[in-house]
């Protein structure tokens, strides 16, 4: 048979493959050596017991001795008691956390152990968004501090009624078309305040997403806000791109309050106007910016309004895409009795079938590049599972505190207090005090 060496060449090379998928854990559920039969705890905030309990049917049926006990916190008290739990010598094997938790969290974490399921940083960046990466492989020895379960990314929405009446075909694509559209959906009064809003942007304490909105254009125009290796900000400062120096933060931040600045062109909302995203609700304005999971609270408020959600606008339409994100992650603590066995769940739930399973039921966007293709169940969601992989963020050392360093330096703008640099340059400094040192 002339095709027998190459049919044996096949069957060996085939068998070297499939042992290295078994050793490295690409097939979910397996891992180095046998497990003893242990019961593990798990702590989230999260609303998803239908998506956990689909999950854990699973990884039962798998041949798993694990058990796994998951225990729904409360979101608001949360991160309280888990720092309290985990202060006492107690508290789950396995915890829920947020992109935004990893720096508060990191000396509370049993890092995964690579060479026992032959998964590493290299394996975390081919199954998961580089986002992802970003956030859970730390330091010079690129330890692994969680898994991703899910990314959700800030989109725009718009209400259909409001472009329809104004004749504008379709949502902005660029800053550019956004600064031309939002105030022409606006409505002024004869003494300059807004009937209704073009767009929920510039403000602070009434804008839910400022953070974010904000940080979004200063990544798009530059900056790193934080370094994930020095852990350094460049909040304020000028950098070079393309052979010209700029400060991208001051920039960005002249951008964002222009919106809410009466004598500005671009003026299309105001510090008196309701919450963003119970204006849009009401069709107080014609655009506001949130996530995935805003999008229930908004129909909740109205289920009869007319909305479409886009892609967040980008600096031009050649431009490589730049999105911002927040993910959600699940981490070993480093009180666990059993660290191992908390990984082999954390594995499995990560994996392209667990995690497929607990997208299904929470409705949650993806974190992994396989799923991402995927379509999504509703057209809502489609736009999230497209931005995914273009997602980027920064490690915040505190959420509360970041928000109102933020908040201050947009309102310090507003008022007249500070010019855009000098507010920035303000925040850089009281962000790099927040900010362990490497």
């Amino acid at each position: 048979m002339k095709n027998a060496p190459l049919i044996i060449f096949s069957v060996i090379a085939g068998l070297v493959v499939l042992g290295f998928l078994l050793f490295s854990g690409v097939v979910p559920g397996v891992r180095e050596g046998p497990i003893q039969k242990t019961t593990i705890e798990f702590w989230t905030p999260e609303d998803d017991a239908d998506a956990w309990d689909a999950v854990l049917e699973a990884y039962e049926g798998s041949g798993s001795n694990i058990s796994v006990n998951v225990v729904q916190k409360n979101p608001a008290t949360y991160h309280a008691e888990l720092l309290d739990a985990l202060a006492a010598g107690r508290g789950p094997d396995v915890f829920f956390l947020y992109d935004q938790d990893t720096l508060r969290f990191s000396d509370k974490i049993t890092p995964l152990p690579q060479s026992t399921f032959g998964f590493g940083p290299l394996e975390l960046r081919n199954n998961f968004t580089d986002f992802a990466a970003e956030v859970l492989v730390q330091g010079v020895d690129q330890k692994i501090v969680g898994l991703p379960l899910w990314l959700d990314t800030l989109a725009l929405f718009y209400n259909r009624d409001i472009f329809n009446s104004a004749n504008i075909p379709a949502p902005p694509a660029t800053w550019d078309e956004f600064s031309d559209v939002a105030p022409r959906l606006t409505q002024i009064s004869t003494t300059r305040s807004i009937i209704r809003g073009g767009a929920a942007i510039g403000g602070s304490l009434n804008v839910e997403r400022a953070v974010d909105i904000l940080s979004a254009l200063m990544l798009q125009s530059g900056a790193k806000i934080v370094d994930a290796e020095t852990l350094e900000t460049d909040l304020g400062e000028s950098i070079s791109l393309d052979g010209a120096r700029m400060n991208p933060s001051e920039q960005a931040l002249n951008f964002y309050t222009s919106f809410a600045m009466p004598a500005k062109r671009t003026y299309s909302w105001a510090q008196t106007m309701p919450n963003a995203f119970d204006a849009f609700a009401s069709s107080r304005v014609a655009m506001a910016f949130g996530y995935s999971n805003d999008i229930p609270r908004i129909r909740v408020r109205n289920p009869n309004i007319n909305m479409s959600v886009a892609p967040l606008p980008q600096t031009s339409v050649e431009a490589v895409r730049a999105n911002y994100g927040t993910l959600g992650f699940l981490s070993v603590s480093r009180i666990s009795k059993d660290a191992s066995a908390a990984w082999h769940f954390i594995l499995f739930a990560t994996s392209r079938e667990g995690a497929s399973l607990h997208l299904q039921f929470s409705g949650k966007p993806p974190a992994r590049r396989d799923l991402v293709t995927v379509r999504a169940p509703t057209t809502d969601l489609q736009v999230f599972y497209n931005q995914s992989l273009s997602a980027r963020g920064w490690l915040k050392p505190d959420a509360a505190r970041v928000t109102s360093i933020f908040n201050e330096m947009i309102e310090n703008v507003l008022v007249g207090k500070f010019q855009p640099s000098a507010s920035a340059e303000q925040a850089g400094g009281r962000l790099q005090q927040l900010l362990p040192k490497r």
